[in-house]
């Protein structure tokens, strides 16, 4: 069970350790910068879904936003992946469908971060300028429909004004009904005067009193009162008071403002489609229709014609008859998980506008360029940092080596003429390198404290080394695996058949292309040729005969080489054996790790 896990943990530390190589490799400032943003890619991302989750079902709790994050911290995983996999070219003919892939996932993470940056960076000005233009807009219906009022309460005054002056001629001095009306006193036009300014100064009255005067406050419950309070609202809705509150504190004051607006609109439709404005016309309209006839009292018929009654009629029915309606109080003003929403609303629509180019809904503005140019830059520079190469600053280029490098006698001269005892061989060579995270690595002994020096040929070997990094060919790794995990996997490939013992300290470089080419040309003897020339990368690819080998017979074929290595005896010394020079293809078989053996075992 303890094994189990431990190889669990091994797998995972591996692959993260893996991931971390894959974003940073050997150059710090690259590999920060590169984290960073893929870091704030990921963070960005993640609250951006959270956001569009929360506008929807309200806000998740802790397991599903872990859930989310593990989500997005794998995309973002898989869109480094894609790009390290299109860079090395090992996708293929896949290739088309990787790049679909990575444009996919970009498109995800660009628009999950735009709604992110927009939410923080330009809602809140967008909110206000959706509410000003909202508000303004109920503001100039409101104005209009108070106005419609005003005009309808003069129409009135003026009829109850008239009516009552009428009664009063009639009563006094009659001849109100025009010649064909009797003298003063009492009589059928009389009661008709009398009638009209009853029931003029009636039907004022009921409507003033729903209406109000500008004076009136909302305990009042007028329309003038409503008005003065929703007035009350839009006069705090400005830019100096809309900047210095928070999230939730914008969101209460548009809530109360749109509150006030509905309030508003509904009492105002109410009475205009209410029984008081209906009454009112109906009655108006019958007087003035009855003025046009022949009128009963009783027993008796007459005729009350009255030209500017009618005019005054006609305008106090029309009036309120009139009355406009009013627009739906909806202040379309997003902030929050909200305006997360929409910012993916006008991010799609003018993404498909092309597609439908009459569609209504809101398209990005110019001021939605900046937080679109923030999520675009942040997963651009991903894409520019992850397919740059990896070189050490100031390198020479691999292909402007020295000529002298590629001579027999480049290594002779290169150890001063030195003995055959100080110029290391392929053994030497052989049992310093070995395989790891798709590369070749060369691990140089450092002598300790209390060690004793270096022998010859490793210094040499170490000159050698030198020479290549100054060329850029072989770079220092300058992380992912400590001095113990180096001599492990040294023992683990050359415990039984060292030349040298192990030290306590090593170096760890890592071989560029035809780096380990370059170092074993150097060391073949004079006479035998000093180049050694390697297919194309591309060809090198598809030419491993092991990669193509079955999971098993790579297994039986690991097993096979395992055999047939010599195993000394129990009641024998082993003797190490002697130094010599061997050519390139009696080693290298052995030094890329077998299938199966050890090549999980990474720190």
């Amino acid at each position: 069970m303890r094994n189990g896990a431990g190889l669990v943990w091994g797998r995972v530390r591996s692959t993260a350790t893996a991931i971390w190589h894959n974003l940073t490799g050997d150059d710090w400032t690259r590999g920060m910068l590169l984290s960073a943003l893929v870091l704030l890619s990921w963070w960005s991302t993640t609250q951006g879904l959270i956001a569009l989750i929360t506008a929807s079902n309200g806000a998740p709790g802790m397991a599903v936003n872990a859930t989310i994050g593990f989500a997005v911290l794998v995309l973002t995983v898989l869109i480094t992946w894609t790009l390290t996999m299109l860079k090395n070219g090992r996708t293929g003919f896949w290739a088309p469908l990787f790049a679909a892939g990575y444009v996919l996932l970009t498109l995800i993470s660009v628009g999950f971060g735009f709604g992110f940056y927009w939410t923080h960076i330009e809602s809140r000005s967008s909110a206000l300028r959706t509410a000003e233009a909202d508000t303004e807009r109920l503001s100039r219906a409101l104005g209009t429909a108070y106005g419609r009022l005003n005009e309808s309460l003069l129409a009135l005054d003026a009829l109850a004004t008239m009516s009552e002056t009428r009664a009063a001629a009639e009563a006094a001095e009659g001849g109100t009904c025009g010649t064909g009306g009797m003298g003063a006193g009492p009589g059928p036009r009389f009661r008709l005067r009398m009638n009209d300014a009853q029931t003029m100064t009636a039907l004022r009255g009921r409507i003033a009193s729903q209406v109000g005067t500008r004076g009136d406050t909302a305990e009042q419950s007028t329309l003038m009162a409503r008005k003065a309070y929703l007035d009350e609202h839009l006069d705090a809705l400005t830019p100096e008071n809309f900047a210095a509150l928070n999230t939730a504190e914008a969101r209460a004051l548009l809530t109360s403002t749109q509150r006030a607006l509905a309030g508003t609109i509904d009492q105002y439709e109410a009475f205009r489609t209410g029984p008081a404005v209906t009454g009112a016309v109906t009655l108006l309209n019958q007087r003035l229709e009855a003025g046009q006839g022949p009128m009963t009292d009783g027993d008796i018929s007459f005729t009350c014609k009255d030209p500017g009654l009618d005019v005054v009629l006609t305008q106090a029915a029309q009036s309120l008859e009139r009355l406009p309606a009013l627009p739906d109080a909806a202040l379309n003003v997003s902030l929050g998980a909200d305006a997360t929403v929409a910012a993916f609303g006008k991010l799609a629509n003018t993404m498909l506008s092309p597609l439908r180019p009459n569609h209504p809904g809101p398209k990005l503005a110019g001021r939605d360029m900046v937080p679109l140019g923030v999520a675009i830059a942040i997963d651009l520079f991903i894409l520019l940092l992850s397919v740059q190469g990896k070189t050490r600053p100031g390198a020479r280029d691999p292909d402007a080596v020295a000529a002298w490098l590629d001579q027999p006698g480049a290594i002779r001269d290169l150890m001063g003429h030195g003995t055959a005892a100080q110029m290391p061989s392929h053994g030497d060579l052989l049992e310093h390198t070995f395989w790891w995270r798709d590369a070749y690595h060369l691990a140089l002994p450092v002598a300790g404290p209390g060690e004793e020096a270096l022998p010859p040929n490793q210094r040499g070997l170490s000159l050698i080394a030198m020479v290549l990094t100054d060329s850029g060919l072989l770079t220092p790794a300058r992380r992912g695996m400590s001095s113990q995990a180096i001599r492990a996997r040294l023992m683990q490939r050359f415990g039984r058949t060292r030349t040298w013992p192990l030290r306590k300290s090593y170096e760890l470089y890592r071989f560029e292309e035809n780096g380990l080419a370059k170092m074993t040309s150097m060391l073949i003897p004079d006479g035998h040729g000093a180049k050694v020339t390697l297919p194309p990368k591309e060809e090198r690819a598809t030419s491993d005969w092991r990669a193509k080998m079955h999971p098993l017979k790579k297994e039986k074929f690991a097993r096979t080489l395992d055999d047939m290595s010599p195993r000394p005896k129990a009641a024998e010394k082993v003797e190490p054996p002697k130094k010599q020079a061997v050519k390139p293809s009696a080693h290298w078989r052995s030094l890329k790790p077998l299938p199966g053996k050890h090549d999980d075992h990474e720190d």
